[in-house]
């Protein structure tokens, strides 16, 4: 006949307490939010032109325990959507839909700081502060690709420019209509941006040549150019 030590049992009743400590500490967040929080009817996600990221709008972040959430919009990798690849968060209101440029573009090799990116008035005119930054400040991850995709990210009342190279915004576009967006689309060439309200108008936003950074070329392409010019 065997005698229970009482001593052990008190240690596997801790061991279990503890457990269940760890267990209620794991809190369960939303990634997205609901109905409730975002004013439209839509979610408009969209895969960049090269079909390696998705990007998809409508998220609630978390940066930590303790900070409160902020309306972001993420970047998956293809294939791995286990976690998000980037997270551009810090919105004022939730993301509605998202549209990918059909251009692609060269990786740059300065960009403006945050403090200095482009901003839209309500005369529809875009400003930027000179000022140049190395790249390597501005970026959230190392760059994986020779060429960076550019997408437009639209809430209630704005239009943010982004591209999967930074993690600021390139350009900033509010109070462009007396309603909501509802939707934007791209021109082949990747330089117009029409974006629609539920006020009845459209609004279209025109970039230079070069104002977006330089169309990426292959080096194959590049390379058969220069066999046919020679």
């Amino acid at each position: 006949m065997m005698e229970e030590d009482g001593n052990s049992s008190d240690i596997g009743k801790n061991d279990t307490d503890a457990q269940d400590k760890n267990a209620n500490a794991i809190k369960k967040r939303h990634l997205y939010a609901d109905e409730s929080t975002v004013e439209s009817f839509f979610r408009r996600l969209s895969w960049t032109a090269d079909g390696v990221f998705l990007v998809t709008p409508a998220s609630v972040w978390h940066e930590s325990e303790t900070g409160g959430p902020s309306f972001a919009t993420l970047l998956f990798l293809r294939h791995q959507f286990e976690k998000p690849y980037k997270v551009f968060h810090g919105l004022e209101k939730p993301s509605v839909a998202i549209c990918a440029n059909p251009v692609l573009f060269q990786v740059p090799n300065t960009v403006p700081p945050e403090s200095n990116r482009q901003q839209v008035d309500n005369d529809g005119q875009i400003s930027a502060q000179d000022g140049n930054v190395t790249s390597e400040k501005c970026q959230r991850h190392d760059s994986i690709l020779p060429y960076r995709s550019i997408f437009a990210v639209l809430t209630i009342d704005s239009i943010l420019i982004y591209d999967t190279y930074h993690s600021v915004p390139l350009c900033i576009a509010r109070n462009l209509h007396y309603a909501g967006l509802t939707d934007c689309s791209w021109s082949p060439d990747g330089h117009h941006l029409v974006v629609s309200s539920t006020d009845g108008y459209i609004s279209i936003i025109s970039f230079d040549r070069g104002e977006l950074g330089d169309l990426y070329v292959p080096i194959q392409t590049a390379s058969a150019k220069e066999n046919e010019s020679a």
